[in-house]
């Protein structure tokens, strides 16, 4: 049989993450690793999409979020997300290079970025380490 992932933990455990990202694709694959691996999950096509799931649901443990979208990219809706719920940790995942990043870190007040393409491990160890349940 093919490789087989299971949940290392009860999703309540784990926390929700919103995965805000403009790719079907990108959401896709990432919501199912997220949610084989034991956290409950909720997709967002973009930053608009994502500010209704914070109202609505109420803020996650933890967002990833694209850095390039339409709309309301990801810039501001981590700026939106810090300003609303301060206790949720962002990470954004891109495209572009660390460097283009660094400056804005800081006023933006991201956790954590990932550049693409990034490992499946690699998210999942940034998300665990942000949540304090450390490495797996």
């Amino acid at each position: 049989p093919g490789l087989m992932l299971v949940p290392l933990a009860d999703a309540s455990l784990l926390g929700l993450v919103d995965l805000v990202d403009d790719d079907a694709d990108v959401r896709t694959v990432l919501a199912e690793f997220l949610r084989l691996r034991g956290h409950e999950v909720q997709v967002a096509g973009g930053g608009r999409e994502g500010m209704e799931l914070l109202h609505k649901h109420g803020p996650p443990s933890v967002a990833v979020v694209d850095w390039t979208m339409p709309g309301i990219d990801g810039r501001r809706f981590v700026e939106q997300l810090k300003a609303e719920a301060p206790g949720t940790f962002a990470v954004v995942i891109t495209g572009e290079n660390s460097s283009v990043l660094r400056p804005h870190r800081h006023h933006v007040g991201w956790d954590a970025h990932l550049q693409k393409p990034f490992s499946m491990r690699a998210l999942e160890k940034v998300i665990f380490d942000l949540l304090g349940h450390g490495d797996r």
